[in-house]
């Protein structure tokens, strides 16, 4: 009997507000003397802010994705190189989430 009661708590607990949303991203660098193309961005720390305040903040996978979940609306995503104190805000961009729906974002930065 525990047994089924814990279940159903950890269910309960997991699922999300129907007002959340999804943002599935991917940074990447682009350009420099030894990049043709873009290639991904890993371990940059990527911070949603809504009315000009940090809100959330995740860091990019070894693929230069990242994942955040969200209450519907307007964010603006910042990609920041860590560790690289004279390598600032990059890969700026404003997203619109919706609820119980899923954006996806890519985020574009200059090679450090």
């Amino acid at each position: 009997m525990l047994c089924r009661y814990l279940v159903v708590g950890i269910v309960a607990l997991g699922a999300a507000p129907a007002s959340a949303a999804t943002l599935i991203g991917q940074a990447y660098y682009e350009g420099g003397p030894h990049r043709s193309h873009a290639s991904p961005a890993p371990n940059l720390r990527i911070t949603a802010e809504a009315s000009g305040h940090a809100v959330a903040s995740t860091r990019t996978d070894r693929d230069g994705r990242f994942v955040f979940h969200l209450k519907a609306g307007t964010y603006r995503l910042v990609a920041h190189v860590i560790g690289s104190p004279t390598f600032g805000g990059c890969g700026i961009r404003t997203v619109r989430l919706k609820a119980s729906t899923t954006t996806n974002a890519q985020l574009i930065c200059g090679v450090p």
